[in-house]
């Protein structure tokens, strides 16, 4: 029942395209305008941007996630390492919702949270699919995990120009391999008495 404080701009342009109705940021630390103003809310059309791919029609002028100085590179919907019980390999499974101008991905691993995480797909990146909307589900198996050892794994975008972004973190846990255990048998114990 409030009575708006102003009136939103129109979604389209004077020759009758759609556009995207855009929030003002600070171009240099990227923090967005205060939102409850009207003049931090301005469509696409009046901004200087050259976006060169639309996920709606092709006359539309601004496109979901994107602001000036780049778009969101992924959007993330699951990221989560598994050790296998059976071979110790960890297998990392990531499920993305959206891309945009996405060369691939790395997987960078540690043994601390805050220590240096190197990459260990060393084969070459592991490809993505450029510009979609659409779901993609990717795994990857880190054959050089030990056991008993707790690892923090990441994962690092890099765009079709290069700029890599870390998108999670998370852990998996070791010691859950039997190979790795010490096992003593009823009858081994009842010959040493």
């Amino acid at each position: 029942q409030d009575t708006p404080a102003w009136q939103l701009p129109t979604g389209k342009t004077e020759e009758g395209h759609r556009t995207s109705l855009m929030r003002r940021y600070y171009h240099v630390t990227g923090i967005p305008l205060n939102g409850r103003l009207s003049e931090n809310w301005v469509p696409a059309s009046q901004l200087p941007l050259q976006v060169m791919t639309y996920w709606g029609k092709e006359t539309d002028i601004g496109n979901p996630g994107h602001r000036g100085g780049g778009p969101l590179p992924v959007g993330l919907s699951r990221f989560r390492p598994v050790r296998d019980k059976a071979t110790g390999h960890v297998k990392i499974t990531w499920v993305t919702s959206s891309e945009l101008n996405n060369a691939g991905f790395n997987i960078l691993r540690s043994e601390t949270q805050s220590g240096e995480f190197k990459i260990i797909n060393v084969k070459g990146l592991i490809a993505g699919h450029g510009t979609t909307h659409e779901k993609h589900v990717y795994t990857f198996t880190d054959t050089t995990a030990k056991p008993n050892v707790v690892y923090y794994y990441r994962l690092e975008d890099v765009s079709l120009a290069g700029q890599q972004t870390p998108l999670a973190t998370t852990h998996v846990r070791g010691n859950v391999i039997a190979a790795s255990k010490l096992m003593t048998m009823w009858g081994d114990l009842k010959k040493s008495r």
